[in-house]
């Protein structure tokens, strides 16, 4: 063997054996959300707001955020900005509501761009940038094959939705496993959301 080439072995032994798992947070709600749909509004603006979630991820090491607005984009942009430079992974996308009452949030690549997420959402029938809760016109199933197709991913939108769906199931009448955690739409609810 000759001694001036690398270690083969010893680099191999290095590296991490397995999978890498990540804390991830797939439904961060943007500054407004609080205003809009809870009459609470958030101190502050749009660009502070993400910082100070970027900052509390960090602190509680979640390592991927998933902005996740009710038929909208518009401030994925400052979350993108506010983890530029730090660890954590900004994946962007929205919250689709179908035909069925059925919330979806929709997670695409991290790369995304907004104008592609855009014409995505114009796949849906969302012309409309601005955030709103009006129902997309597709039923659920029709949402999750367009996603797959877009190239994203889909998860469940509310508690609600998985307790509804579980008690429908045979199996599972009470709900029982059913997480008790609240969607993400401010940095105390960061807290509450990992402890």
């Amino acid at each position: 063997m000759d001694l001036s080439e690398p270690d083969v072995i010893a680099e191999a032994l290095e590296r991490p054996s397995g999978a890498h798992f990540v804390r991830c947070a797939l439904q961060v709600n943007p500054h407004h959300y609080r205003g809009s749909y809870r009459n609470s509004p958030n101190e502050g603006d749009a660009a502070s707001y993400a910082v100070s979630l970027v900052e509390k991820a960090r602190e509680l090491g979640i390592g991927v955020l998933a902005i996740t607005d009710h038929n909208s984009v518009q401030d994925v942009a400052a979350f993108q900005e506010a983890a530029s430079g730090t660890d954590i992974t900004v994946l962007p996308g929205f919250e689709l509501e179908s035909t069925d009452g059925i919330h979806v949030l929709c997670i695409y690549d991290s790369g995304t761009t907004i104008a592609h997420l855009n014409r995505l959402l114009g796949e849906f029938g969302i012309r409309d940038p601005e955030p709103s809760r009006e129902a997309c016109g597709k039923d659920f199933t029709t949402i999750l094959e367009m996603v797959s197709n877009q190239g994203g991913d889909c998860h469940r939108g509310t508690r609600r939705w998985v307790e509804g769906a579980l008690q429908s199931s045979p199996r599972s009448r009470s709900g029982a496993g059913v997480e008790e955690r609240a969607p993400l739409g401010h940095a105390d609810s960061l807290v509450d959301w990992c402890a």
